[in-house]
C-alpha cells in the first residue's frame, strides 16, 4: 500500500510539476501583487491571453482600443493611421479614416460615433458609424485655454451628455473638458504636484527666491483615461508613484 502511494507521488512530481512550471512560461504576461512593505512580487497567472485579432499585417502600431456591443473591437492604429474594426472571431470587418487621420492615438465609440483623438491633426475627430467624418474639434479658440497651452491630442472619453474629455500631452492642468459642440469647459482632474514630508522640511529653508524656483514644479500630466456607465472618470498617470489610478 505505501508503495503504492509513493509510486503515485513520483507520478505527480514528474508529469505534473513539470507542465504546471511550462505553462506559466508560456504566459507572456506576467502577473504582480504588492507585499507588505510596497515591493512588488510575481505571484499566480491571473489570466491567459486565447487568441489574437487579426492576422499579421492587420495591425503595425496599435495605441487604444475600444469594445462596443456585440464584442466589436476598435483599434487606433498609428502605424496604418486608421482605425481598426475587429469582430468577436478577431477577423477585421472595416477600416476607418484611411486618408483622413494622421496619427491617431485614442479611440471612444458611442451611438454618436468614432471619436478620434488625433495626435497629427492636433484635433479631435468624428466618424459617424458608416465611417464618414461628421465632424472634427481643434484647439479651444478662447483666452481661457491659454495663449501657450497646445493641443496634442492623445486618448479621449465621452460621456452621456457628448461631453468629451481629452487628454492632451504635456497637459499639466489635467484633462481638457469640451462640449458636444467643442466649446472649452475647462480643465478637469488635474494631478496634485506632490508635497511629501521630505520636500516639504528643505522648503523651510528656502529663500524667498528658492521658493519662487518651486512654481517649476508642475503636476505630472495624464497619460489615459476611460468612463464608466454611471459616468465616473478614470485616469492614469504614468512616471509618478503617486495617484497613479484616479476616480
Amino acid at each position: 500500500m505505501k508503495k503504492t502511494r509513493l509510486l503515485w507521488l513520483c507520478f505527480v512530481i514528474v508529469f505534473l510539476v513539470p507542465s504546471s512550471v511550462q505553462a506559466s512560461v508560456e504566459v507572456p504576461y506576467k502577473t504582480y501583487t504588492l507585499t507588505g512593505e510596497g515591493y512588488p512580487m510575481e505571484t499566480q497567472v491571473a489570466y491567459v491571453p486565447v487568441g489574437n485579432l487579426g492576422v499579421t499585417g492587420d495591425l503595425i502600431a496599435p495605441e487604444d482600443l475600444f469594445i462596443a456591443e456585440k464584442k466589436i473591437v476598435y483599434v487606433a492604429d498609428s502605424g496604418k493611421q486608421h482605425i481598426a474594426v475587429f469582430n468577436d472571431e478577431g477577423s477585421i470587418i472595416d477600416e476607418i479614416g484611411t486618408g483622413e487621420l494622421i496619427e491617431p492615438l485614442g479611440v471612444f465609440v458611442n451611438e454618436e460615433g468614432i471619436y478620434v483623438a488625433d495626435y497629427g491633426r492636433e484635433e479631435v475627430v468624428l466618424f459617424n458609424h458608416n465611417g464618414e467624418l461628421t465632424n472634427s474639434f481643434g484647439r479651444p479658440d478662447t483666452p481661457l485655454y491659454g495663449e501657450r497651452t497646445s493641443f496634442k491630442p492623445q486618448k479621449i472619453a465621452v460621456d452621456r451628455r457628448g461631453n468629451m474629455y481629452v487628454v492632451s500631452e504635456g497637459s499639466t492642468n489635467g484633462i481638457v473638458q469640451l462640449s458636444a459642440e467643442g466649446d472649452f469647459l475647462g480643465f478637469f482632474g488635474v494631478n496634485r504636484s506632490g508635497g511629501s514630508l521630505m520636500s516639504f522640511l528643505p522648503d523651510l529653508l528656502m529663500s524667498e527666491t528658492q521658493r519662487l524656483n518651486q512654481f517649476l514644479r508642475v503636476p505630472p500630466a495624464p497619460s489615459n483615461i476611460t468612463i464608466d456607465e454611471q459616468g465616473l472618470i478614470y485616469t492614469v498617470t504614468a512616471g509618478t508613484d503617486e495617484e497613479v489610478i484616479r476616480a
